[in-house]
């Protein structure tokens, strides 16, 4: 969907949902297509 294309897009690994840790590295988005994906960001 096109949520997920954005995230890769941005530069996200999209993968299956998990729950996001306290430091916010990672944030679970939903696709209005279908589907919750995790991006996964990876800082500097």
């Amino acid at each position: 969907g096109a949520v997920t294309e954005a995230a890769r897009a941005a530069g996200g690994a999209v993968g299956p949902p998990v729950d996001s840790p306290a430091d916010g590295s990672e944030a679970v988005i939903r696709d209005p297509d279908g589907g919750v994906f995790t991006v996964c960001a990876h800082p500097a």
